[in-house]
């Protein structure tokens, strides 16, 4: 069910025109990124109301072309990233040192990596076994780039870049 406008906020829809393969290839990085927004950026309703959120949360596509890329971003206001919480599950994976202390930066980096899950349980939703590498691997085979930023506690934005148009590169 669509989501209604936050006071005196209307939703707007536009429509960003892309190359035929350009929509193909993002349609199931596309897809995944919008799971993990819900499964694991949107915090339940009683947890958002204790940190001062409205109790829905809210996840936006937005696209746009500028120049030769077109650019698609899933942004979401939930949780964000905790550099705490992928700190203790690379130490459970052996990618970090028991006790220390990744930044930001580094974690932002380390999501990335094969394999790696901060989630304890699999869900039906988003841990079916794909993780953000074989998205980012899927974007970057045809010339593009993903990106993430974060705020914890506020949300996340990831960032699909992709050519406007494939036909070009061929030229």
């Amino acid at each position: 069910r669509p989501a209604k406008p936050e006071s005196g906020r209307r939703a707007k829809i536009l429509a960003v025109p892309v190359d035929k393969i350009v929509a193909e290839v993002i349609a199931d990085p596309l897809i995944h990124l919008v799971r993990n927004a819900v499964d694991h950026g949107i915090e339940d309703a009683i947890e958002r109301e204790r940190s001062g959120k409205p109790a829905r949360g809210t996840i936006r596509i937005e696209a746009v072309n500028e120049g030769s890329q077109s650019r698609v971003r899933v942004v979401d206001n939930g949780r964000g990233i905790d550099p705490q919480n992928v700190t203790e599950a690379a130490w459970e994976l052996g990618l970090a040192e028991r006790g220390s202390i990744l930044d930001l930066e580094k974690t932002l980096r380390l999501i990335f990596r094969p394999g790696f899950t901060t989630a304890s349980d699999l869900t039906e939703l988003s841990g079916r076994g794909v993780g953000l590498d074989v998205v980012e691997t899927a974007v970057e085979q045809v010339g593009g780039g993903l990106r993430v930023s974060s705020q914890p506690g506020e949300g996340s934005t990831f960032e699909i870049v992709l050519p406007v148009s494939f036909g070009l590169l061929d030229v």
